[in-house]
């Protein structure tokens, strides 16, 4: 109630000033427009509650004020004229304040002083306000410089694929009812997959667990697991021809494996918290927080043991060579960074956003990356970009030169750092995966792709990816957008295919030899005990 009462204070100074020229009615109360600092103090006394001003007269400090500059600073900006050149606005940049967010942000500090009897050191302000924008404008230079030396880097970076779009089917997504299920890892198991699901656990960006599912192709249907030995779940991968799954038993931490043939329960390498489970090839790891393991013939081999914090991983993390990957779940779904640890040597935390050198404020922003895939050889491709952005694709080779295959959904040099509808070809892919033969497969909201050696080729193009999702019994919608992060290939000719924010489907040539998606996740099938 106390914002809507600023809020309300806030229009009503907005509807003063628009208004001030027009006859009211003798009765109306009458509005007054400050010309001075003194008379802007003298009217936020006659306009406040009193209620409101006890709360300033409780404050231990001016720097509570700044709570007011997004609902009574907006009123006073606007309704006292300081964007347009009043007199209080002459009158306040002759006491060497310029900007109207400084003008706001003086008057209500000084309030303050005034109210609690201090000094308003008036000319110290505006030092600090002159001196806060001398560093923005020379940041803003930086930054110019910066931009240039980017543009200038990433145009040697391209790669100069040649895009080949001859003879591509379009298929349509079905309409959806929910964005359902949002899977981490996908992995070929008993004549189905193996799907891990992201679930938060709590408002911490890192509070998160992935369970059990598996797509059973008998029945066509996901269903979630149970495993008796485990009460909950905290991580959930296939390693080779075994499911393992760590979480609480009884309060305690476990890690339990099951193979075609028998269960295995092996004592954790630390007690507390249930690790994260990660991969080496075949063979199983347990991340901590500050260390990995592996499990070589039973028994765990510290593989790093340290003082460097890892991010929780959202996907599993994997061991390739002396590079551990790691990808977050960002902050509120967004900036979801790629990282490796380097354990060979001197130990060392890296983001591949950091790494390329080239991301900025002013583009490109990659700190995103939906997937990433690592060669035989050792070569990183990364898909980079946020949900709504353009996507783009960048491969770093093993001694950590990169190079951009796709650039702002474009395999051309884009001089807009974001990209632009001039420069954009529409090839938008979020999912990379690495086929037997050295092939790219790539999927996106706008299609599944191939690269092979220097030609990119786009077999198949997606529509209606974007969709508006009612919920609340149809009173309101979600603004869903399809983002493949995870592609396995079924057999040929089908795929199966997991969106970032839920859509999971089979794409396949169905009886009528049509390609067709079929959605997985939005009905499921009965929990599974194994």
């Amino acid at each position: 109630m106390r914002f809507a009462t600023i809020i309300i204070l806030a229009l009503s100074l907005s509807i003063a000033f628009a208004q001030n020229d027009k006859v009211e009615p003798t009765d109306a109360p009458k509005k007054r427009i400050p010309t001075t600092l003194s008379e802007a103090h003298a009217e936020l006394e006659r306009i406040l509650p009193a209620e409101e001003l006890a709360k300033i007269d409780a404050m231990e400090s001016e720097d509570g004020m700044i709570e007011y500059h997004f609902d009574l600073g907006i009123g006073i900006r606007n309704s006292w004229g300081l964007w347009g050149g009043s007199p209080l606005s002459k009158h306040m940049q002759q006491l060497g304040f310029t900007h109207p967010d400084d003008m706001s942000g003086a008057i209500l500090e000084t309030f303050w002083c005034k109210r609690h009897g201090k000094p308003f050191r008036l000319k110290e302000r505006a030092a600090e306000y002159a001196t806060y924008w001398d560093a923005a404008q020379k940041a803003e230079e930086v930054e110019k410089m910066r931009i240039e030396s980017a543009k200038l880097k990433m145009r040697s970076m391209m790669m100069g694929l040649r895009l080949n779009t001859e003879g591509v089917s379009t298929i349509k997504m079905p309409d959806r009812i929910d964005s359902s299920l949002r899977a981490r890892f996908l992995s070929r198991y008993r004549d189905g997959v193996f799907i891990a699901v992201r679930k938060h656990k709590g408002m911490g960006n890192d509070e998160f667990v992935t369970e059990p599912y598996f797509f059973s192709p008998e029945d066509g249907m996901i269903h979630k697991i149970h495993i008796p030995e485990l009460q909950d779940f905290s991580s959930a991968v296939v390693a080779g021809q075994t499911a393992w799954f760590t979480g609480n038993s009884d309060g305690a931490s476990v890690i339990f494996g099951i193979t075609p043939h028998r269960r295995l329960k092996i004592d954790l390498p630390k007690v507390g918290r249930p690790p994260q489970l990660g991969l080496h090839h075949d063979a199983i790891l347990v991340v901590y927080s500050n260390g990995f393991y592996k499990l070589v013939n039973d028994s765990w081999q510290a593989v790093y043991e340290g003082e460097i914090s890892l991010p929780r991983s959202g996907p599993p993390p994997q061991l390739n060579g002396d590079l551990l990957y790691l990808r977050d779940e960002g902050r509120g779904e967004n900036q979801k960074r790629l990282w490796w640890l380097k354990v060979r040597g001197e130990p060392e935390l890296k983001s591949l956003d950091m790494d390329i050198g080239v991301v900025g404020s002013h583009g490109p922003r990659w700190e995103n990356s939906f997937s990433y895939t690592v060669t035989n050889t050792g070569e990183l491709w990364a898909c980079v970009g946020e949900g709504r952005a353009r996507k783009s694709l960048v491969r770093r080779s093993k001694d950590g030169a990169y190079s951009i295959a796709i650039m702002n959904n474009s395999v051309r040099f884009t001089p807009e750092l974001f990209g632009s509808e001039e420069t954009d070809q529409g090839i938008s892919v979020s999912a990379v995966s690495m086929l037997q033969d050295n092939t790219i497969l790539l999927v996106g909201n706008s299609g599944l792709y191939r690269l092979k050696g220097n030609e990119l080729f786009q077999e198949l193009a997606f529509t209606n990816t974007r969709q508006k999702i009612p919920v609340n019994a149809g009173k309101n919608v979600y603004n869903w957008r399809w983002d493949p992060s995870k592609v396995l290939v079924l057999e040929e000719d089908s795929y199966f295919i997991s969106g970032a924010f839920g859509g999971i489907y089979t794409l396949k040539v169905d009886k009528k030899g049509e390609w067709a998606f079929e959605s997985l996740d939005e009905k499921l099938g009965e929990s599974a005990t194994w």
